[in-house]
């Protein structure tokens, strides 16, 4: 006969003992490693290992192979997480090892945050590993921790997903999403939350598929355009739009590198507002298309007609809300490629080549 289920609370106050820890401290270390909890947790998307724990115990190999194959990134994006994690690696690691041997910490004891003193010291690393295009001077510590944890945040994720869990799925709560999904309720209430995850996920997809499509639109449009003219301009085009948004080259070093006698003429040649401008356009008639099209699986048709206004509302303000973090990103002084959406989205075109065959005259 199979053992009767006991429950979680059960174990933790049978093995509770006060002189060891507090029954709050005891209860969350049973918690984080008990086995069948830990798995269910992640089927549902969540992983109690803490970011610096992770960091600790991702090799290099590991990192390039997540980023690159799972997460799809570009191999400039790469390289950064790569030194990123390295003097992740030499100064944390090596500190935490260092208490270990002194018994300041526990074999395992729980991994803290870096210090201020250790984010000073990865900044400093960071900024003397960037050989080909060194910032101005070392990142802040706030940009550092967030960098970190944008890093520990994409190996958990694949974590999650390589042992059984379910792909990271965007909040609801975010202001960028949470109008959309409601903005078409599911028609049978006691579905609703169903309806609108399946609904969002699908939004998610089909945002980032039009955005990949309003992307090569518009620079294999311009790209036949310049070539009429004069393909060395198509080409220095390219050039210009990757060392600004894949290597956070400033206006004056492309002016230099293209052989131009001033950066305005730079400025003149990728035409970047023009440029969002017209993804912006595409990308609205792409999505607007789409949800169109998707909607009436998750909504009565008469329900639709009436929000019709709304979800154009929606639509434009999540559109407006990326090129203006595009826009800022491109005035802001720059430490290394871009990493708003658009900018990455793009580079990864540029990167891996554009062939405009296929695309549509």
């Amino acid at each position: 006969t199979d053992a009767p289920y006991r429950l979680l609370a059960d174990d933790i106050l049978a093995s509770f003992e006060p002189k060891r820890a507090s029954l709050s401290t005891w209860s969350s270390r049973i918690a984080r490693h008990h086995p069948d909890l830990n798995q269910l947790l992640r089927e549902h998307g969540v992983s109690l290992v803490s970011d610096w724990a992770i960091l600790s115990d991702t090799s290099p190999e590991q990192l390039q192979r997540v980023l690159s194959e799972f997460h799809t990134l570009t191999p400039s994006e790469v390289s950064q997480a790569l030194v990123l994690l390295n003097g992740y690696h030499l100064i944390y690691r090596h500190d935490r090892r260092q208490q270990r041997l002194l018994g300041l910490v526990k074999g395992k004891e729980r991994c803290l945050p870096p210090t201020s003193d250790q984010l000073t010291r990865i900044a400093q690393y960071v900024y003397t590993q960037t050989a080909s295009s060194p910032p101005i001077s070392p990142l802040s510590t706030e940009t550092i921790m967030r960098k970190l944890q944008i890093l520990a945040s994409q190996l958990r994720d694949y974590r999650i997903y390589s042992r059984g869990g379910t792909l990271p799925t965007q909040s609801l709560d975010d202001p960028d999403t949470h109008a959309v999904a409601t903005a078409v309720p599911a028609p049978n209430a006691t579905d609703e939350h169903d309806e609108q995850r399946e609904f969002l996920r699908h939004y998610q997809q089909q945002f980032l598929h039009c955005l990949n499509g309003s992307l090569r639109q518009v620079l294999c449009d311009r790209l036949r355009y310049l070539e009429r003219k004069n393909k060395k301009t198509a080409s220095d085009f390219r050039t210009a739009l990757h060392l600004f948004h894949c290597q956070g080259k400033s206006m004056s070093d492309i002016a230099k590198q293209l052989q131009m006698q001033a950066q305005y003429q730079v400025t003149r040649l990728i035409k970047l507002k023009e440029l969002r401008a017209q993804v912006r356009h595409q990308l609205l008639l792409c999505l607007s298309s789409a949800i169109a099209e998707s909607a009436p699986k998750y909504v009565d048709p008469k329900q639709l007609q009436q929000r019709d206004r709304l979800i154009e509302t929606v639509l434009n303000e999540h559109i407006d809300t990326l090129m203006q973090q595009a826009e800022t990103e491109a005035l802001l002084a720059r430490s290394g490629p871009l990493s708003s959406v658009f900018s990455r989205q793009l580079c990864h075109h540029l990167d891996r080549g554009l062939d405009c065959q296929e695309v549509a005259l």
